[in-house]
């Protein structure tokens, strides 16, 4: 199922106001819970294990499509957490949808992350 396809499912079931992000990446994306700023050091990194870190470091689950695989090579030093998995996601052609209703104001738990396509 394409991201748009997703977004699309998702509106038509929620019952409440829902922050998306659209298809065209151009809508702001939801809230994600604060953690502190990341530091990574990466050099060809499996793109599953680096969302995984993400994960650990945010406590927000991610389900990934099938699609998703590439490396990671990146090094940051103390930046905001949501910035970094928002590059990593960009620079892989990915998107990343809140599962289920989220009302406006508050922190989307667990995304699905799929191709741009």
């Amino acid at each position: 199922m394409s991201l748009a396809a997703f977004l699309l499912l998702g509106l038509a079931h929620a019952a409440r106001p829902v922050l998306t992000v659209g298809a065209d990446g151009s809508t702001p994306p939801p809230a994600l819970p604060a953690a502190p700023p990341i530091s990574l050091d990466l050099v060809d990194a499996d793109l599953h294990s680096v969302l995984r870190l993400f994960s650990a470091h945010s406590g927000v689950g991610f389900v990934l499509d099938e699609r998703v695989k590439g490396t990671v090579t990146m090094r940051l030093e103390d930046v905001p957490w949501d910035q970094a998995l928002w590059a990593v996601l960009a620079t892989h052609g990915l998107g990343a949808v809140p599962v289920g209703a989220v009302p406006v104001g508050q922190d989307a738990t667990v995304w699905v992350v799929a191709p741009l396509d």
